[in-house]
């Protein structure tokens, strides 16, 4: 069940007030995973799933997934409550727009899951409810500079802190699925070493941003375009893991069975924090070699700020936490894209792309023992670390049609003489010309923006670099024009 509302307030032609607001309650049904077959793994055949299930005489109660049948002994659960709320002041002055954006949104995560999937007592609590709070304001002021060079500057800040109370417990079964099931390990009474033995785990990450950043769109002649960007990005980020073990038979320190216990779950606490600024930039050539053909060549520096594993870390054969290894370095990014833009005909939209882009310091998430980056451990871990590189290259083509009706004018499109000013400096279609053309242009804008986004690593990582300062010229400038008129489109696209 969701809602949201917006209100706007013109108090006058140059200052527009928008205040909105929403809020979603989920609470999922009927989702929980059905026994779909079994298959050998390279285990001795103890541990193999027909001796295990034979030992306990279980059998599922049904072995045809489409019944949509399952015996989970653990409750599923899936709520999840998110909202926010966003005020958004547009007042044109000086000759240009000022626009501030402030914002906050929440998160609630009530999660339960049977991390086994059978109806025997392995596993049986699996939890980690998780509630997230974010702010964020930005700034930013669009002009012109005469008739050939218009800017964007502005400035941004964002905080996001995140608190996780988590919750793992193993039950009867679990020493027999979990460990090697042998008579000698049944004989040491290691049989209920995991009963009731569980997990609480705390997590909390605080992660603070902050970027001032412009962009310039210089006019050449009315054919050649040259726009810079550049952004400056400061960041911190501060956490902390902490877990401790409860229930299960108590051994004492070195024995099997305590030792058996630590090999699935072990306390753990660490903190982890830093640091980090970053420069990154890009320098777009357009050139229209007519009014439905246009060429581009971009090159663009990106980066994707460091990271903290505040998961938890692998711990090393003394079951010491890993410190290397909590924090991951920041990637880098170098991005060369070209391409071509047409509209052959009318509604019809082709576009060829051509890039290529080097990651160093690549981030990668891995949960294995063995990954190079991981000391030896004698637990599975999930978290992230740092990969050498990664370059990806290819090509990709788009096409689209589109058409677009020709509405009534509303209010809304009545814009101030200020915002018309823009208009003015170009000839004058008819109406319904310039509304078609409008919609078609937004039709090609959004496959062209898709097609961009697929093609490279670097658009879909690329959130605080190049994409930003695009992004935010691209929305000073639209605040000008009248909306959209509905459009009806097609589009196919292929990359290599």
């Amino acid at each position: 069940i969701g809602a949201r509302a917006q209100l706007l307030w013109r108090p006058s032609d140059t200052l527009d007030v928008k205040l909105s607001a929403d809020n979603t309650v989920q609470r999922p049904e009927g989702y929980a995973q059905v026994f779909a077959g079994v298959v050998p793994t390279q285990r001795p055949l103890n541990r193999q799933y027909a001796a295990q299930a034979a030992y306990y005489n279980y059998a599922p109660p049904s072995l045809n997934p489409f019944d949509r049948v399952t015996d989970l002994d653990t409750p599923h659960r899936s709520n999840s409550d998110l909202g926010g709320v966003a005020l958004n002041v547009d007042w044109d002055i000086g000759g240009g727009t000022l626009t501030a954006i402030s914002a906050w949104r929440y998160w609630l995560w009530d999660p339960s899951n049977d991390r086994d999937f059978l109806g025997l007592p392995i596993r049986t609590l699996s939890q980690n409810p998780s509630k997230s709070y974010q702010w964020s304001q930005e700034v930013r002021y669009a002009g012109d500079f005469g008739e050939n060079l218009n800017y964007v500057v502005g400035a941004f800040w964002f905080n996001q802190v995140t608190k996780t109370l988590g919750r793992e417990e193993q039950g009867s079964a679990a020493w027999r699925w979990l460990t090697n099931p042998t008579t000698a390990n049944q004989t040491l009474g290691l049989a209920g070493a995991l009963t009731g033995y569980g997990q609480r785990v705390e997590i909390r990450s605080d992660h603070t941003s902050k970027a001032l950043f412009g962009q310039l769109e210089w006019k050449v002649n009315d054919q050649l375009r040259i726009l810079p960007g550049l952004r400056v990005n400061f960041d911190e980020k501060s956490g902390y893991y902490r877990s401790r073990t409860y229930g299960g038979t108590q051994y004492a320190a070195g024995t099997a069975g305590r030792n058996l216990q630590l090999s699935i779950l072990t306390p753990l606490a660490y903190e982890s924090e830093g640091e980090d600024d970053n420069v990154s930039g890009q320098l777009t050539v357009a050139y229209d070699f007519a009014d439905n053909y246009h060429a581009y060549a971009t090159y663009s520096t990106a980066f994707k700020t460091f990271g903290l594993n505040n998961n938890g870390i692998p711990l090393d054969s003394a079951n010491q936490p890993v410190l290397d290894l909590a924090s991951i370095k920041p990637e880098d990014t170098k991005h060369i894209e070209i391409g071509l833009k047409t509209e052959p005909f009318p509604g019809v939209v082709a576009n060829i792309t051509a890039f290529h882009t080097t990651i160093n310091d690549f981030q990668v998430s891995v949960s294995s023992s063995r990954a190079r980056c991981v000391a030896t451990s004698p637990t599975r871990t999930r978290f992230s670390c740092r990969a050498s590189s990664s370059t990806v290259r290819g090509a990709s083509t788009a096409t689209s049609t589109c058409m677009a009706t020709s509405p009534t004018p509303t209010a809304s499109m009545r814009a101030s003489p200020r915002r018309l000013r823009r208009w003015k400096t170009r000839a004058a279609p008819s109406a319904s010309s310039m509304l078609q053309a409008r919609a078609c242009r937004a039709c090609r804008s959004g496959l062209l923006h898709s097609a961009a986004s697929t093609s490279s690593t670097a658009s879909s990582r690329n959130v605080r670099a190049s994409s930003s300062s695009r992004s935010t010229q691209a929305t000073a400038r639209n605040s000008h024009r009248a909306p959209l008129s509905p459009t009806i489109s097609t589009s196919t696209a292929t990359r290599w």
